[in-house]
C-alpha cells in the first residue's frame, strides 16, 4: 500500500514508538507523521470554515479574539481524544503594518493575493512549536503557550480575548 492509500488515524503511535510512550529520540519518519497529521488537521478546520459548521460543533470551540473582536484562533476538541485542532483563520493586516513585519517572499508563500490577505491554516496542538503566533491590525507577533490553550480547554473556557501584552482575560 503506498502512503497516500494507507489508513490514518490522529491517534496513530509516532513511528518506532508502537505504545505511544516517550522514548528515545524518533526517527525522520515522525516527521513526514506530523507533517501528514497537520495536513489532515487544516483540511478538517478548511470544511469546519467553508460549510459554516464550526459554530454548531458542540462543544463549542474555545476562540480567541483581539479586544476589537478580530478572532485569533480557533480550537477544536476532536471526538474520542482524537487530538486539538488550532486554527487560525485567514486575516488581513493594514498595509503598512504587513510591510513593516513581513517579507516579500513570505508574503508571497502565505498569501492569498501576494500581499496581506494570510491563509487560514491549522495544526494540531503539540504537533509543532508549542507557541501559537497569534495576529491581527490590533496585536501582532503575540505567542500563546500550548499550556495555556490546555488551561482554557480544561477550564472550559469558550471565549477568551487577548490583550497585546500576551495576557487574557475570559469572556465567557
Amino acid at each position: 500500500m503506498s502512503g497516500d492509500d494507507r489508513e490514518f488515524s490522529f491517534n496513530d503511535p509516532a513511528p518506532g514508538d508502537p505504545d505511544g510512550e516517550d522514548g528515545p529520540p524518533l526517527p525522520g519518519g515522525w516527521i513526514q507523521l506530523t507533517s501528514e497529521r497537520n495536513r489532515r488537521a487544516a483540511e478538517i478546520y478548511a470544511a469546519l470554515t467553508s460549510t459554516g459548521r464550526l459554530r454548531t460543533l458542540r462543544p463549542e470551540p474555545l476562540t480567541y479574539w483581539c479586544a476589537a473582536r478580530c478572532s485569533l484562533l480557533d480550537v477544536i476538541t476532536l471526538p474520542d481524544g482524537a487530538g486539538v485542532i488550532l486554527g487560525v483563520p485567514r486575516f488581513k493586516i493594514s498595509p503598512g503594518r504587513n510591510d513593516a513585519t513581513s517579507s516579500a517572499a513570505g508574503r508571497k508563500n502565505n498569501t492569498e493575493d501576494g500581499r496581506r490577505r494570510w491563509k487560514q491554516h491549522a495544526n494540531l496542538l503539540g504537533d509543532v512549536n508549542r507557541l501559537t503566533m497569534l495576529s491581527c491590525d490590533h496585536l501582532h507577533h503575540v505567542f500563546l503557550p500550548d499550556e495555556a490553550i490546555q488551561e482554557d480547554l480544561e477550564a472550559r473556557r469558550v471565549e477568551v480575548v487577548v490583550r497585546r501584552d500576551g495576557t487574557r482575560y475570559v469572556v465567557r
